[in-house]
This record gives structure tokens, C-alpha cells and sequence, in this order.
């Protein structure tokens, strides 16, 4: 809803230059939804936030109202699976198949997929072989309240818990992709 304010890019770029962040470490989410009312409006405002040098994740990708057009009309930075799809991983043959094929059309766009919702060791172990670039989920860390906002949540973590994070890691490194 917001991005159909007039002068929402304009508010982003205000913010950025307010806080001093440079506009490459902003990764906007965009939900598919944002096509279904006004597409050439989102295109619009997604290209005026791409000017300024703002990332872009199609977030949710695969759920809601998919349609792979918008990967035509809008060249996105990376793409989300949702966790519907990881939660289900080696119960259904048919989720595999989902994550794999979208991380491969990622992949083959030259977009970053992250995936969200990683709980076990075992959706890790097929998300690693699979490819993915990224991983969010309870496995990593859960949501907790910032009590300094100049900390980040891994920074601000006891030492036990980078350990924790570290370790998750130790292990073959991530596939690249062309």
C-alpha cells in the first residue's frame, strides 16, 4: 500500500540520505500483490527505487497471486521462497521439486534466492545442496527486540550464540551460479 503514495521513492531516498545509509544496503520486499492493482504504477516506482540504487526482493515467490511476468517486467535482485514450500521439504516429493525449480530459475535470471523459514539441520543440509544463497529461519535466530539500535542481532548476541551461528555454517561452501 505504501508504494502507491505519491512520492514514495522520493520518502525512501529523504530517509537514506537522513540516516546517512548508502542506498545498495537497503533491500526493499515486495510482495506479488504489489502488481495485482496497478502494474505499470509498481513498475514505475520499483524503477525510480532501483535508480537510486535500493535492492529489490520479490518475497513470497511461488504463493499468492504468482505469476512469473513479473519477473519479465521488473528485474528484482533477488527472489524469496516462501516458507510454505521449506516446511514441507522431505515430507513431499512435490516441495523439492518446487524449491529446486525456482532456485534454478534464479539462478538463470542471475537473481539471489534466499529461503525462509529453516528450522532443521536437515532443511538445511537440502537448501545447502540445492544451491540457495540465502537462509532465514528459527534455525539462524528468533526474532528478539533491539535494545541499541547502532546493534545488530548477531552482534548484539552473547558469544555462545555466534558460536551457535558459526557452526551452522561449517561445511561445504554455497554453489555459485552463472
Amino acid at each position: 500500500m505504501q508504494m502507491q503514495e505519491p512520492g514514495f521513492a522520493a520518502g525512501v531516498a529523504a530517509v537514506l540520505g537522513r540516516h546517512g545509509l548508502p542506498p545498495g544496503r537497503l533491500v526493499l520486499e515486495i510482495t506479488e500483490g504489489v502488481f495485482i492493482q496497478d502494474a505499470a504504477m509498481a513498475v514505475e516506482v520499483l524503477t525510480a527505487l532501483r535508480t537510486l540504487g535500493v535492492r529489490l526482493a520479490l518475497d513470497d515467490f511461488g504463493t499468492g497471486y504468482s505469476s512469473l511476468s513479473y519477473l519479465q517486467r521488473f528485474k528484482f535482485d533477488k527472489i524469496k521462497v516462501d516458507q510454505s514450500f521449506v516446511r514441507r521439504l522431505g515430507q513431499h516429493a512435490d516441495s523439492l521439486t518446487i524449491v529446486r525449480a525456482i532456485t534454478h530459475l534464479g539462478h538463470n535470471l542471475g537473481l539471489q534466492v534466499t529461503v525462509e523459514g529453516v528450522e532443521t539441520q536437515e532443511q538445511l543440509a537440502v537448501l545447502r545442496e540445492l544451491g540457495c544463497d540465502q537462509m532465514q529461519g528459527y534455525l539462524f535466530a528468533r526474532p528478539t527486540p533491539m535494545t541499541d539500535p547502532m546493534t545488530t542481532p548477531i552482534a548484539g548476541s552473547p558469544d555462545l550464540e555466534r558460536a551457535r551461528l558459526r557452526s551452522l555454517f561449517d561445511g561445504p561452501q554455497a554453489k555459485a551460479y552463472a
